[in-house]
Protein backbone atom coordinates (compact mmCIF):
# COMPACT_ATOMS: atom_id res chain seq x y z
CA UNK A 1 0.00 0.00 0.00
CA UNK A 2 1.44 3.27 -0.86
CA UNK A 3 2.21 5.40 2.25
CA UNK A 4 0.08 8.79 2.29
CA UNK A 5 1.56 12.08 2.57
CA UNK A 6 0.27 15.71 4.04
CA UNK A 7 -0.71 16.71 0.25
CA UNK A 8 -2.92 13.24 -0.34
CA UNK A 9 -4.61 13.02 3.20
CA UNK A 10 -6.20 16.04 2.76
CA UNK A 11 -7.77 18.76 0.31
CA UNK A 12 -5.95 21.91 -0.77
CA UNK A 13 -8.70 23.81 0.14
CA UNK A 14 -8.32 22.20 4.12
CA UNK A 15 -4.34 22.94 3.41
CA UNK A 16 -5.85 26.59 2.99
CA UNK A 17 -7.61 26.44 5.69
CA UNK A 18 -4.58 25.11 8.14
CA UNK A 19 -2.64 28.25 6.49
CA UNK A 20 -5.15 30.61 7.15
CA UNK A 21 -4.99 29.34 10.86
CA UNK A 22 -1.55 29.49 11.12
CA UNK A 23 -1.21 33.10 9.94
CA UNK A 24 -3.81 34.11 12.26
CA UNK A 25 -2.18 32.64 15.34
CA UNK A 26 1.28 32.92 14.54
CA UNK A 27 3.91 35.30 16.54
CA UNK A 28 5.39 38.12 15.38
CA UNK A 29 8.35 36.26 14.08
CA UNK A 30 6.16 34.18 11.55
CA UNK A 31 6.53 30.96 13.52
CA UNK A 32 3.93 29.67 16.49
CA UNK A 33 4.48 29.17 20.20
CA UNK A 34 2.61 26.63 23.00
CA UNK A 35 -0.32 29.22 23.71
CA UNK A 36 -0.92 30.31 19.99
CA UNK A 37 -1.30 26.52 18.78
CA UNK A 38 -3.69 25.62 20.89
CA UNK A 39 -6.04 28.43 20.05
CA UNK A 40 -5.26 27.01 16.63
CA UNK A 41 -6.29 23.67 16.87
CA UNK A 42 -9.15 24.74 18.46
CA UNK A 43 -10.01 26.86 15.52
CA UNK A 44 -9.51 23.41 13.71
CA UNK A 45 -11.73 21.81 15.73
CA UNK A 46 -9.33 19.64 17.61
CA UNK A 47 -8.11 20.05 21.76
CA UNK A 48 -4.85 19.74 23.24
CA UNK A 49 -3.62 18.71 26.05
CA UNK A 50 0.02 20.12 28.10
CA UNK A 51 1.34 16.83 27.16
CA UNK A 52 0.53 17.15 23.63
CA UNK A 53 2.00 20.65 23.62
CA UNK A 54 5.07 19.29 24.86
CA UNK A 55 5.55 16.57 23.13
CA UNK A 56 5.09 19.15 19.66
CA UNK A 57 7.90 21.40 20.59
CA UNK A 58 10.30 19.01 22.07
CA UNK A 59 12.00 21.75 24.18
CA UNK A 60 11.72 24.37 21.10
CA UNK A 61 9.87 27.67 21.76
CA UNK A 62 8.47 27.87 18.42
CA UNK A 63 7.51 25.71 15.38
CA UNK A 64 7.21 26.86 12.01
CA UNK A 65 4.00 26.24 9.26
CA UNK A 66 5.21 22.65 7.73
CA UNK A 67 5.55 21.48 11.24
CA UNK A 68 2.46 22.62 11.99
CA UNK A 69 0.46 21.21 9.08
CA UNK A 70 2.78 17.68 9.84
CA UNK A 71 1.02 17.56 12.59
CA UNK A 72 -2.79 18.34 12.15
CA UNK A 73 -2.84 16.54 8.85
CA UNK A 74 -3.57 13.30 10.22
CA UNK A 75 -6.21 15.07 12.50
CA UNK A 76 -8.06 16.43 10.20
CA UNK A 77 -7.70 13.06 7.79
CA UNK A 78 -9.24 11.16 10.76
CA UNK A 79 -11.98 13.89 11.31
CA UNK A 80 -12.73 13.72 8.06
CA UNK A 81 -12.86 10.17 7.38
CA UNK A 82 -14.87 9.57 11.01
CA UNK A 83 -17.74 12.03 9.84
CA UNK A 84 -17.95 10.24 6.56
CA UNK A 85 -18.58 7.14 8.26
CA UNK A 86 -21.26 9.06 10.12
CA UNK A 87 -23.01 10.17 7.28
CA UNK A 88 -23.12 6.21 5.66
CA UNK A 89 -24.06 5.04 9.18
CA UNK A 90 -26.98 7.31 8.82
CA UNK A 91 -27.82 6.21 4.79
CA UNK A 92 -28.35 2.82 7.01
CA UNK A 93 -29.96 3.98 9.82
CA UNK A 94 -33.60 5.03 8.79
CA UNK A 95 -35.23 5.77 11.88
CA UNK A 96 -32.34 7.83 13.66
CA UNK A 97 -32.36 4.77 16.37
CA UNK A 98 -28.64 4.81 16.35
CA UNK A 99 -28.66 1.23 15.41
CA UNK A 100 -28.81 -0.75 12.12
CA UNK A 101 -31.65 -3.06 11.98
CA UNK A 102 -32.50 -5.71 9.24
CA UNK A 103 -35.11 -3.87 8.19
CA UNK A 104 -33.27 -0.76 7.51
CA UNK A 105 -30.53 -2.95 5.55
CA UNK A 106 -33.31 -4.53 3.93
CA UNK A 107 -35.03 -0.99 2.98
CA UNK A 108 -31.52 0.16 1.84
CA UNK A 109 -30.84 -2.84 -0.65
CA UNK A 110 -34.38 -1.98 -2.00
CA UNK A 111 -33.63 0.94 -3.09
CA UNK A 112 -30.20 0.31 -4.05
CA UNK A 113 -31.92 -2.35 -6.82
CA UNK A 114 -29.68 -5.31 -4.68
CA UNK A 115 -31.94 -7.99 -4.49
CA UNK A 116 -30.76 -10.29 -1.69
CA UNK A 117 -32.70 -12.82 0.37
CA UNK A 118 -33.23 -12.20 3.88
CA UNK A 119 -31.15 -15.18 4.80
CA UNK A 120 -28.42 -13.16 2.97
CA UNK A 121 -29.19 -9.66 5.11
CA UNK A 122 -29.22 -11.70 8.50
CA UNK A 123 -25.63 -12.85 7.65
CA UNK A 124 -24.52 -9.48 6.88
CA UNK A 125 -25.87 -8.03 10.10
CA UNK A 126 -24.81 -11.22 11.35
CA UNK A 127 -21.10 -10.56 10.29
CA UNK A 128 -20.72 -7.08 11.51
CA UNK A 129 -22.65 -7.80 14.79
CA UNK A 130 -19.84 -7.83 17.02
CA UNK A 131 -22.10 -8.05 20.77
CA UNK A 132 -24.78 -10.17 19.09
CA UNK A 133 -28.09 -8.15 19.76
CA UNK A 134 -29.08 -8.65 15.86
CA UNK A 135 -28.66 -5.20 15.52
CA UNK A 136 -25.60 -3.02 14.36
CA UNK A 137 -24.26 -0.23 15.97
CA UNK A 138 -22.50 2.58 14.86
CA UNK A 139 -19.54 1.31 16.77
CA UNK A 140 -19.97 -1.79 14.90
CA UNK A 141 -20.43 -0.08 12.16
CA UNK A 142 -17.51 1.86 11.71
CA UNK A 143 -14.95 -1.14 12.93
CA UNK A 144 -16.10 -2.91 10.16
CA UNK A 145 -15.21 0.03 7.47
CA UNK A 146 -12.12 0.24 9.68
CA UNK A 147 -11.60 -3.39 9.30
CA UNK A 148 -12.50 -3.85 5.52
CA UNK A 149 -10.37 -0.71 5.19
CA UNK A 150 -12.91 1.42 3.40
CA UNK A 151 -11.80 4.93 3.59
Amino acid sequence: MKTKTCKNLISNEQIQEVQEVYDTFKCRNGEMDKINIQYGFRALGVRLGEEEVEKIFKNQQYINFNSFLDIVTPLIYKIDVYASFEQAFSLFDRDGSGYITFDDLKTVAINLGEARSDSKLYNMIKRADLNGDKKISKIEFIQLLYWKKIY
